[in-house]
């Protein structure tokens, strides 16, 4: 990464707003350059993680302050960019038992509950590209707060593999949106995609008018 680049994706400046050489700083500048481009993208939060990637960043860890965390969850809801649970702290599921997983997916509800932004979150991206041994605790499921007494309840409508090339489209029979796959991008690894489906006539970029795609 070169120096000057926030590896936050939605660093925030000690001024207040959008770091400019963060993921999202770098959005929204090409965003105002093109006024006629209406794109949003997906945030998977990690509210408990590690090494100052809670939320975005903390305790000071490259420059972040925990103080910033449920302003930036707020601000990314609040321009129009979907909040995507990413579990606690990036479980294994695999390893977890039923218990273990709902409580995992509720209380990561509960952190966006706190930045008071009223999104239910409905798309979850699989941590580690592992299914639980339980696949339907991932359509829905709930968690009780032993000390509260307070039941958390969730339901999800996407889940997003960690791989597996592109996702057909959503007009397509063979979509699945509980098994969305998708493509890591490294180095030209787009740009060979976007080639390859070129070639093959499938590639297929739904507009905000769009209501059936064309058969293939």
């Amino acid at each position: 990464m070169p120096a000057g680049i926030a590896p936050s994706p939605c660093g925030s400046s000690s001024r207040g707003g959008s770091n400019p050489t963060s993921a999202l700083g770098i959005w929204e500048a090409f965003a105002g350059k093109h006024p006629e481009w209406k794109g949003r993208a997906v945030f998977c939060l990690l509210p408990s993680a590690s090494e100052g990637h809670a939320f975005f960043g903390d305790k000071g860890i490259q420059g972040q302050e925990t103080a910033w965390r449920l302003t930036k969850v707020r601000y990314l809801a609040e321009q129009g960019h979907e909040l995507c649970s990413h579990t606690l702290w990036h479980a294994n599921l695999g390893k977890m038992s039923d218990a273990g997983v709902q409580e995992q997916i509720a209380r990561a509800q509960i952190a966006v509950d706190s930045a008071q932004t009223g999104v239910q979150m409905r798309t979850l991206a699989l941590p580690l590209g592992v299914w639980p041994k339980n696949r339907a605790l991932l359509r829905a499921g709930r968690w009780t707060d032993p000390r509260a007494k307070t039941t958390t309840r969730y339901e999800l409508d996407a889940i997003l593999m960690v791989a597996g090339g592109p996702s057909p489209s959503p007009f397509d029979p063979t979509f699945d949106p509980m098994a969305i796959p998708r493509v890591q991008v490294v180095g030209n690894a787009l740009e060979q995609m976007l080639d390859r489906l070129d070639k093959t006539g499938t590639r297929y970029v739904a507009g905000p008018r769009a209501k059936s795609a064309p058969k293939r």
